[in-house]
C-alpha cells in the first residue's frame, strides 16, 4: 500500500494539477495508509476498510474540535482516497475501486452558475482567431473536458475522421477511458488550427502548468469584462450537453461525471432555444456572434 501511494504521489507531482489538490492528496492518503496495517496489500482492499478508516477519521476530528466533521469534509476526505484508488485501478494494482460501492452522505452544494450565450461569445472573442488561446477556450466550452484532462491532451488524441477526442488512461481523471464526440461547429473549426500549428502528434496541445492556465483564463475573462464563475466553463458545457442529448447517461459517458450528478445539477439550466443557439455558433469565424 505504501509503495502504491509513493508511485501515485510521484506521478501527481509531475501532473498538471493545482498545488492545493496535491497537498490534500498527500494529506488524506497519508492518513489512510497510516491507519491500515503496514503489510496491507492494495488488491485486498474492501469498502469495509474504508468505512473503518472513515470512522477513525471522524472520531479524530470530534476529539480534536469537539464537534463532528461536516458532510462536505467527509465527502472530500473520501474523494481524495477514491482518486488515489482510481489510479491504483489504472495501474492494475487493484481490480475495482471499493469507494464506488460505498454509501456516502448527501452534500448540499450551490446550484452551478453558467455563462450566457452573449457572455460565451465575448469570452471567445477576447482571444485572437488562430491562436492557441482561442483553441483552448473552444475546446473547453464545447467538449466539456475537465481542465486537468485538457492540459494532458495531445494532438494525436484528436480524431477528425471520427469527429471526436479519445481520452486514454494517461488523460482521464477517473478509471474509465472515453471518446468525446465533437459538436459540428467545433469539428468544422479544428482543421484550421491543425493547419496553423502543424503539430507533432505526440506533443501536448497546451504546454501550460495548472496555475499558469488559471492566469490565462483570468486574463481572457478580464479582456471580455466578464466576472469569473468557479468551474463556470465546464458547468456551461455540461448544461448544454445534457440539454442537447436529453439523456444524463449519454452525457455522463461524454463528460466523465455520474448520471446522478448531471441530473441533479444540470437539468433545466438552458432552454432548447438556447441550446440550438450554442451549437449554432460559427466557430470558424474570427468574430463569434449569436444568431
Amino acid at each position: 500500500m505504501r509503495e502504491a501511494r509513493s508511485i501515485y504521489l510521484n506521478t501527481l507531482n509531475e501532473a498538471a494539477r493545482a498545488e492545493t489538490h496535491k497537498r490534500h492528496a498527500r494529506l488524506f492518503t497519508g492518513y489512510f495508509v497510516d491507519f491500515l496495517p503496514k503489510d496491507k496489500i492494495v488488491n485486498t482492499l474492501k469498502k469495509e476498510d474504508i468505512y473503518d478508516w472513515l470512522n477513525n477519521f471522524k472520531n479524530k476530528i470530534l476529539t480534536k474540535r469537539g464537534i463532528p466533521p461536516a458532510s462536505i469534509s467527509v465527502y472530500n476526505a473520501v474523494h481524495y482516497i477514491s482518486v488515489f484508488l482510481n489510479f491504483c485501478v489504472k495501474k492494475d494494482f487493484l481490480n475495482a475501486n471499493p469507494v464506488k460501492k460505498m454509501f456516502l452522505p448527501e452534500v448540499q452544494q450551490k446550484e452551478p452558475q453558467i455563462y450566457t450565450i452573449p457572455q460565451i461569445c465575448s469570452i471567445i472573442n477576447a482571444t485572437k482567431y488562430g491562436t492557441i488561446q482561442r483553441l483552448f477556450i473552444m475546446l473547453y466550452f464545447f467538449t466539456g473536458i475537465r481542465l486537468s484532462e485538457l492540459l494532458r491532451l495531445k494532438w494525436q488524441n484528436i480524431n477528425l475522421a471520427q469527429s471526436g477526442i479519445f481520452l486514454d488512461e494517461g488523460i482521464v481523471k477517473t478509471d474509465k477511458r472515453r471518446f468525446v464526440k465533437l459538436p459540428q461547429n467545433l469539428a468544422a473549426a479544428l482543421p484550421t488550427y491543425l493547419n496553423i500549428f502543424n503539430p507533432k502528434p505526440e506533443t501536448r496541445i497546451f504546454n501550460w502548468r495548472y496555475d499558469i492556465t488559471h492566469g490565462i483564463i483570468n486574463n481572457i475573462l478580464k479582456t471580455a469584462n466578464i466576472k469569473r464563475i468557479r468551474n463556470g466553463i465546464r458547468h456551461t458545457a455540461a448544461s448544454y450537453h445534457l440539454a442537447k442529448s436529453g439523456s444524463a447517461f449519454k452525457s455522463a459517458e461524454q463528460l466523465g461525471n455520474s448520471a446522478r450528478i448531471l441530473k441533479i445539477h444540470y437539468t433545466g439550466n438552458v432552454t432548447k432555444k438556447q441550446c440550438k443557439q450554442f451549437y449554432s455558433l460559427d466557430l470558424t469565424k474570427p468574430v463569434i456572434r449569436a444568431l
